[in-house]
């Protein structure tokens, strides 16, 4: 029996097959990998539209119609602009109890824009308890906000992008778009209707 190696040519063949099959390798791994991520991403942000939804939701739903002034001049609690909101409503109770003024608005520091939460008590005795603001959403590319009319005899309900009214709207929309991102579903809350006494 003779022994006998390989030849050159048999060394390139193998040599040839195996970097084919490497490049095939590394390029599934590479999708494999861009996918995973992307897929984490939407996912981070399917779960952080539902996370912010949720809150929005159930916090200014729980706005109260709640109206401080003089029997003269009454100021009304609930304001909105295209781009923020203010509100009165509660803290839950295991934070801090009473009524508090709740203001949504878009931050823009240093190019990077962002959805926040201000929190300030309504009672002016408790005015230096000022709590962090909270950032509910970053990397935003716009928030607006529409407010729905009540119907009355005299008009229609119809959408608008500022509340000044004494009455709090019938329906509060927030659209959120995400930069280089698709916009969000329209978020629609109805608020409490029924005044404070």
């Amino acid at each position: 029996m003779s022994e006998r190696g390989f030849t050159l040519l048999e060394v390139l063949i193998a040599a040839t097959l195996m970097s084919i099959m490497m490049v095939l390798l590394f390029g599934s791994l590479r999708i494999g990998a861009t996918s995973w991520d992307n897929g984490e991403k939407r996912l981070d942000r399917t779960s952080q539209l539902l996370v912010v939804q949720s809150f929005l939701r159930r916090h200014l739903s729980a706005a109260i119609p709640w109206r401080v002034g003089d029997p003269v001049r009454v100021d009304a609690q609930f304001l909105g602009t295209r781009n923020s909101l203010d509100y009165v409503g509660f803290l839950p109770a295991q934070i801090k109890s009473g009524l508090y003024r709740f203001s949504l608005f878009l931050e823009v520091r240093g190019g990077q824009k962002s959805l926040k939460l201000a929190v300030r008590a309504l009672d002016a005795s408790a005015e230096n308890e000022k709590l962090e603001d909270l950032e509910l959403l970053r990397d935003v590319e716009d928030v607006r906000f529409a407010y729905l009319s009540p119907m009355s005899s005299e008009a229609q309900p119809m959408w608008v992008e500022e509340w000044t009214e004494d009455q709090i709207p019938t329906a509060v929309s927030v659209r959120v778009q995400l930069r280089e991102e698709e916009p969000w579903p329209a978020i629609l809350v109805a608020p409490r209707l029924q005044s404070e006494s």
